[in-house]
């Protein structure tokens, strides 16, 4: 509050101030995150950082406070909800433990191919379910195997740092993979860029990332040191509630129509996939595969610390704090080369989006940097930069910024999952280490050889 960062415009210092508070409480877990998240309204309210949408004033407490708190619950969460159902259904009728079983025939004898296959399976998932679904659908895959690990073992902490970074990987994958790929494709809704182009810029660079992760987290946690081979989930009902194959058959069918609606975007009929999502929660607790005590089980802490980044990215928005930060970008990157542009803006993109979630900043960034790039002068060459190039790999460093647990949903799913007696394995500081060095080397990726297959690739559409 007191420090002279943005004093000009009083909105976007106290924004400063109040990201300062949650970050820093973020970091040091003094209170639970989903306790956190909630403040957020508690101190942005009184600071006066939320906007009239009438005025574009700074609101009163009573208009303000009615804003952020519409914030609470979007269709971000309701696909969230969506998936935990899913993840819930799929649990209940032992459908999880048949998938572990598989993975385990295939990889068990060797646990860095286990790790290796959890990776592989989130980041392809994630191109057609969202990194939002993606994550806690595989969650419930392997939920048990990670409890049968012995408790002084570092491998359930292994494999679910590998599961956030593949799904924060995965996300790069499809124009549906993330919600920053969207912004991407809104953004340059005009120049053309399809479905498949982004598959063939953002599959290499996914595959390297996914090695890279996996090799990381095998020389940095060494998580099976102790570990001789994965254990064996045992499928198990629970008494009185031996699922039939009809009510097998029944979720496998609704969860493949939910995804199959998902990947073909049904904005026409539907209008989101948010509503989609409504669809297994109404028929697996409608039709009783899922009883009123499923539904009170499910993860609403998780609900509560999503709304809380719903809620940081209303505040940045409305107080224009990172508007001010992308327009004094563009006036300084004004006078650079396009390639030295490039790569100054991936590294900020990099730089916010550890410690902003990845959407809120591919909201407000991606825009201000489509601007720039229609603004660069033509080249030719390899390091060619145009704005496709800029747009595309910008949103790919989006993705690639995973230092953090509030960086990205992914990384938060991993933070709250939790071992059998309700202890979370994984602290905020687990992150930090492996996920800056994931970061680096992906950034060093997009401004290098990224470049010229971009061009390559994208150059056609023109």
């Amino acid at each position: 509050m007191f420090l002279p960062i943005l004093t000009a415009h009083p909105p976007a210092h106290n924004c400063v101030a109040l990201f300062g508070l949650i970050v820093s409480l973020w970091i040091t877990e003094a209170i639970p995150f989903f306790c956190t998240a909630m403040l957020i309204p508690i101190v942005a309210v009184p600071l006066r950082i939320i906007a009239d949408p009438q005025t574009h004033e700074v609101a009163t407490s009573s208009v303000a406070s009615v804003i952020i708190l519409g914030k609470v619950m979007d269709h971000v969460q309701i696909l969230v909800l969506g998936g935990l159902t899913i993840g819930k259904a799929l649990s209940r009728t032992n459908l999880e433990a048949y998938a572990a079983t598989a993975l385990f025939r295939l990889t068990a004898h060797r646990p860095a191919l286990y790790l290796l296959g959890v990776m592989l399976m989130s980041s392809v998932l994630c191109a057609f379910v969202s990194n939002v679904a993606a994550p806690l659908l595989v969650l419930g895959v392997i939920q048990q195997t990670l409890w049968e690990f012995p408790e002084d073992t570092e491998a359930p902490h292994g494999i679910l740092l590998g599961l956030a970074f593949a799904c924060n990987i995965g996300g790069m994958l499809s124009p549906i993979a993330s919600p920053q790929n969207a912004v991407a494709m809104s953004v340059l809704r005009f120049r053309n860029v399809s479905f498949a182009a982004w598959v063939a810029v953002a599959l290499p660079i996914v595959l390297f990332s996914i090695i890279a992760a996996w090799a990381i987290i095998l020389v940095v946690w060494k998580p099976f040191k102790d570990v001789k081979g994965i254990p064996l989930q045992v499928v198990s009902t629970e008494p009185g509630k031996n699922p039939s194959v009809a009510d097998r058959v029944f979720v496998v069918v609704v969860s493949l129509i939910t995804v199959i609606l998902w990947v073909i975007s049904p904005e026409v009929l539907f209008g989101d996939t948010g509503v989609v999502a409504l669809i297994p929660i109404v028929v697996f607790f409608g039709t009783g595969i899922l009883a009123k005590e499923d539904f009170n089980t499910l993860s609403w802490h998780l609900m509560f610390l999503l709304a809380g980044g719903n809620m940081l990215g209303l505040c940045a928005h409305d107080s224009k704090m990172l508007d001010i930060f992308a327009n004094n970008l563009h006036e300084t990157l004004h006078s650079q080369s396009p390639y030295l542009t490039l790569v100054l803006i991936i590294a900020v993109v990099a730089l916010v989006t550890t410690f902003v979630s990845h959407t809120v900043t591919a909201m407000i960034l991606l825009p201000i940097i489509a601007k720039i790039g229609f603004l660069l002068p033509t080249q030719e060459g390899i390091f060619a930069v145009t704005p496709e190039t800029l747009v595309v790999l910008s949103a790919l460093m989006c993705s690639g910024a995973m230092a953090f647990p509030i960086s990205s949903f992914p990384n938060v799913n991993s933070l709250l999952a939790e071992d059998s007696s309700g202890r979370p394995y994984l602290k905020a500081k687990d992150f930090l280490f492996c996920g800056t060095l994931i970061t680096l080397l992906f950034f060093l990726c997009l401004i290098t050889w990224m470049v010229p297959l971009a061009y390559a690739v994208l150059d056609g559409l023109q």
